[in-house]
């Protein structure tokens, strides 16, 4: 399957890292999120109950972000990716995600983490 929904550059404030100085006020992420689905019927029926509301889906996702409090960025990825795989539809979805100037003189650290239905 080619069809895709992508979601690039989603702006995120949370806590997330291990450092005292990274847990004492939030901070920006960037999301890339790519959903995996067939989008024929979509295309055919032009409703949007035939695809994912990709709106609904950055207000969870941020919800949930910006709610929760992390370690690692790879647990916010994992955050995100479990929302993206409980619309059944979509059977894969990849999550990027950036935390600018984490290190001294980076200009931003990624985690990448795909996952398909039916994996751990």
């Amino acid at each position: 399957m080619n069809d895709r929904i992508r979601i690039d550059d989603l702006r995120v404030w949370t806590v997330v890292g291990v450092h005292p100085r990274e847990r004492t006020f939030p901070r920006p992420l960037r999301l890339w999120i790519e959903l995996e689905l067939d989008l024929d019927s979509a295309a055919r029926r032009d409703e949007l109950d035939a695809t994912v509301d990709y709106d609904w889906l950055c207000r969870r996702v941020r919800r949930q972000v910006e709610s929760t409090r992390r370690s690692t960025l790879e647990a916010v990825a994992g955050d995100v990716l479990s929302i993206c795989l409980e619309d059944a539809r979509v059977q894969s979805a990849r999550v990027r995600v950036d935390k600018p100037q984490a290190v001294r003189g980076v200009a931003t650290v990624s985690v990448e983490m795909q996952r398909r239905r039916g994996e751990s």
